[in-house]
């Protein structure tokens, strides 16, 4: 098979040559697959949709496709599930199951796809192969395929370039363009971002850059920085969450300090705002992409005999953050004199992101089950889940004023703002006598809190009840 020269290459991903950006955002001809459209997957769906771009969005679970399509009451808190839902309707926006047709109707072809860790805690690529194996059969001439999820440095341009030939036919670099694109988007805000996210892209050659790089700066989202080549944005991408997660180590250990020394960690960090310098995040629990980050970037350094250290510790100390917690759950109900194995925790949000609706983060879920194991009951209530969803999900679930009912002690896991309003007098009067407060959200003022009868306790905020 003949392959493309670039010029002409360039010329089929949307006429890039003589195209002007301008023009690229109102030509609706351009279409792009998102592979898959959940998660961050949908922000970028509505990324392109705004800058003009006709977008699939290729969902293969079936809840998931139904979740976007239908309007419910717990969607309509989800703004990005609103705006996916306005561009279908003005025809920039579809749903696909079948990977290979929205392949072969794309000239862009964007995998979000994540690796998975297994019980060895090892990173598991099977569902990116096997999504790149369904585009590969798909895939037209003169495609830009790129990546932007989670990946070691080389398996790009490795193991993934390897099956999306095989099951082409086509030559990575000739037949089609080939780049990596590591984002860093605003998880807190993903409908409106305030400010242009960094982009870092890398490509199998030049001219796949090239492409990349007009293709991205005619969405107007972001800044982009390109370097050498894949797996060098590969590694950019790791390191950042990597970095994110040292950050979070350090910052879970002062917290801890601050509670033994009867230091308020709040007033700490409200401070430390102040300093430019110095990134301190809120102390808690570490992400799902954060925690994944850090097996990928371990187990690429133990193929190369290097032992990561300080990753290793970082994540070691974050994971204990839920064994702390629980102490913390034991402290206070101690103080009511109360017996663990015969109370009750309500837990309010299991969401992973605040004011919005996302998979529970792993370490939440541990936590969860931890409770579950040594009370008596935990039932939980998130505004952005429905009843349904939370049991789908093993929880078990009741609406807030049953959840609160009866309850020994309230966990505010998630600082979801409607949180920031909650009835203490009201909860007061549903739970059992002399009932204890946990917030691990940072949004509830202690003074308040303990005026309303509760023992309080906060992740590094200090001795309060005793």
């Amino acid at each position: 098979m003949a392959a493309i020269p670039v010029g002409e290459r360039l010329g089929t991903i949307m006429n890039l040559a003589d195209a002007s950006h301008d023009t690229l955002r109102k030509n609706q001809n351009n279409i792009i697959s998102i592979f898959e459209c959940n998660g961050i997957g949908m922000l970028q769906a509505c990324i392109f949709a705004k800058a003009g771009y006709t977008v699939i969005g290729v969902v293969l679970n079936p809840h998931t496709r139904k979740q976007i399509e239908k309007s419910s009451l717990q969607l309509k808190a989800n703004k990005i599930v609103q705006q996916l839902r306005r561009y279908m309707k003005e025809g920039l926006f579809s749903l696909s199951a079948d990977a290979r047709a929205a392949a072969s109707k794309s000239d862009i072809i964007l995998i979000v796809v994540q690796p998975c860790i297994d019980k060895r805690k090892k990173p598991d690529y099977s569902p990116i192969e096997k999504m790149c194996k369904d585009i590969g059969m798909g895939i037209k001439r003169g495609s830009l395929i790129l990546f932007t999820g989670m990946t070691g440095p080389s398996t790009v341009e490795g193991s993934l370039r390897e099956i999306l030939e095989i099951t082409s036919g086509l030559t990575a670099g000739e037949d089609f363009s080939l780049a990596f694109s590591s984002i860093d988007l605003n998880p807190k805000d993903l409908s409106a971002q305030t400010s242009k996210p960094l982009r870092f892209i890398g490509a199998i050659d030049q001219a796949s850059l090239a492409v990349t790089d007009n293709v991205l700066e005619s969405i107007e989202d972001s800044e982009i920085v390109k370097v050498s080549n894949i797996r060098t944005a590969e590694a950019i991408n790791l390191f950042r969450r990597a970095r994110a997660a040292t950050n979070l180590a350090l910052t879970n250990e002062f917290a801890l300090l601050c509670e033994r020394l009867n230091i308020d960690f709040l007033e700490v960090l409200n401070a430390l705002q102040k300093d430019t310098i110095l990134e301190t995040p809120f102390p808690g629990i570490a992400s799902n992409s954060v925690r994944r980050a850090s097996y990928i970037l371990q187990d690429e350094a133990e193929n190369v005999d290097l032992k990561l250290r300080l990753i290793s510790l970082s994540r070691k100390i974050n994971d204990e953050i839920i064994d702390h917690a629980f102490r913390l759950v034991k402290e206070l109900l101690k103080i009511r004199k109360k017996t663990v194995s015969r109370a009750k925790i309500s837990i309010l949000g299991i969401s992973g992101l605040e004011n919005q609706k996302a998979p529970p983060r792993l370490l939440t879920r541990k936590f969860v089950d931890l409770l579950q194991r040594k009370v008596r009951k935990v039932q939980v209530y998130d505004p952005f889940f429905s009843k349904k969803e939370l049991i789908e999900l093993g929880l078990e679930a009741e609406t807030f004023s049953k959840v609160c009912e009866s309850t020994d002690c309230v966990i505010v896991m998630v600082g979801h703002s409607k949180f920031e309003r909650l009835n203490l007098r009201n909860i007061r009067l549903l739970a059992r006598k002399n009932p204890a407060l946990l917030d691990l959200g940072y949004i509830l003022d202690p003074h308040k809190v303990e005026k309303y009868g509760f023992a309080y306790r906060g992740f590094g905020r200090g001795i309060w009840s005793k």
